[in-house]
């Protein structure tokens, strides 16, 4: 989990997960940091260049006299090369004035994202290439492990070689030009998977579900909660097979090359469940059983759209067992020579470890929670073959509880305002269109 400065306050109707039994409601942000006489401040959601920008969907007009700058800078310039940063996902204030619903820009300030040192703790997915120096898809972001980066590791993979699906690193980088992390210090700790005991399928998922039985045309079932209402689970084999053929393919492949008796294999199942009324994406408690609304599916518009929320969910899942099984074996990795040092130097470790004894305030740990979720969910897209920028997009569709007849009156939910920061900085934008929601590409996996 990578600790920063939250930069959002909560919006209604925002992108939501329920873990079965547990409605938990994301993201859930802090106020951002204000600047005095800034009009407007947000991540850029739209190019109108030369003439204008959307930031979180407002309109900002550019003019010659704009002047242009960091934060932190005293003084802005009109010809600064900080103009060329007014990208998708750029995070910015605005400062001028308020006219004809447009916010009339004199000065944009940058936040230099670009420049950060990072620290994070998560779950490695992939190997993308081994040698001297691996490179890993690791907390969502591909790192480049240095031959010089300080190692140590913790439980049973003790050699490069060794990592597997079970393997979370913890690390201290530098994000280079090429847009993969150089890491100087990497901690690998194993987490423990425990043996599931199956009874009827109820305690492999801990959830009360039926699979409906698509040849024989037969509905399933699903009841979220210990007790309450069983919600229908449709045997349309095209949507079914569709939301399957798109869940499995988010699958990280070292979670996919596990053996089917490994404890850590997560017995992933992906469905659409028919009710109007549910507007979340439903995990279950244990296992990979992932539930999604039949009607927010139909939102959708193309494969990578759909990706988006299917892969927010297989994140969760990947969190939810690295995180439980690590604090179960906390008490034994805390004893072992060295190891304390992840948690007394990672705040992030740390904030994890204290989570669960409710020493931290809930917004900052389910903001540090909900940003690994989503550069997880943005990187199993972009691994799977699917457009990652398709991702805000989904979620500013799936966000209202009823879509208006403008589609372009929708703003971008604050969840869509981070994946775009993270999207500026780690993935190469493939379309030329305006704005994110002029993309107009089928959304299909390219391999």
């Amino acid at each position: 989990m990578q600790r920063r400065r939250p930069q959002f306050s909560p919006l209604p109707g925002s992108f939501s997960f329920v873990i079965a039994s547990v409605l938990i409601a994301a993201p859930v942000w802090c106020n951002a940091q204000e600047m005095r006489g800034v009009a407007v401040q947000g991540y850029v959601t739209g190019l109108h260049l030369p003439d204008s920008i959307d930031v979180n969907g407002q309109r900002v007009v550019l003019q010659p006299s704009t002047s242009y700058g960091l934060k932190k800078d005293k003084t802005t310039e009109i010809n600064s090369p900080l103009r060329s940063e007014l990208k998708l996902g750029a995070y910015v204030w605005v400062s001028g004035k308020y006219e004809y619903q447009n916010s009339i820009a004199s000065t944009v300030r940058f936040r230099e994202d670009w420049n950060q040192k990072l620290e994070g703790f998560g779950p490695i997915d992939k190997v993308i290439t081994w040698g001297v120096e691996p490179v890993l898809l690791a907390d969502g972001y591909p790192v480049r492990i240095s031959s010089t980066a300080a190692k140590s590791f913790h439980g049973d993979a003790q050699r490069l070689d060794g990592i597997s699906a079970n393997t979370w690193l913890h690390y201290k980088a530098e994000r280079g030009p090429d847009r993969i992390l150089a890491v100087s210090i990497a901690d690998f700790v194993t987490v423990k998977p425990k043996p599931v005991k199956v009874v009827n399928g109820v305690e492999d998922f801990k959830l009360q579900f039926e699979a409906p039985d698509l040849l024989a045309h037969k509905d399933g079932q699903v009841m979220l909660g210990v007790v309450g209402k069983w919600y229908p689970i449709p045997a349309d084999r095209t949507l079914q097979e569709r939301v399957s053929r798109v869940g499995f393919s988010l699958v990280p492949p070292l979670q996919r090359a596990l053996a089917d008796d490994d404890p850590g294999k997560i017995k992933f199942r992906f469905y659409a469940v028919e009710d109007p009324k549910l507007r979340g994406i439903f995990c279950s408690p244990r296992g990979g059983v992932i539930l999604i609304p039949k009607h927010l599916v139909e939102r959708l518009q193309n494969d990578s759209q759909l990706a988006a929320p299917l892969a927010y969910a297989v994140a969760a899942v990947l969190q939810r067992q690295g995180m439980g099984n690590l604090m179960e074996q906390g008490r034994m990795i805390r004893d072992e020579a060295g190891t304390v040092g992840i948690y007394l130097v990672s705040p992030l470790a740390l904030a994890v470890a204290l989570d669960f004894a409710g020493a931290l305030p809930d917004h900052q740990v389910a903001t540090i929670l909900e940003e690994q979720r989503g550069r997880l969910a943005l990187s199993l897209m972009s691994d799977a073959g699917y457009d990652p920028w398709q991702a805000p997009e989904a979620i500013r569709l799936l966000a209202p509880k009823n879509l208006p007849n403008d589609l372009n009156s929708l703003k971008y939910p604050d969840l869509s305002g981070y994946l775009l920061g993270v999207l500026n900085l780690q993935y190469r934008q493939v379309s030329s269109k305006d704005s994110l929601s002029g993309l107009n590409r089928s959304g299909d996996p390219t391999n």
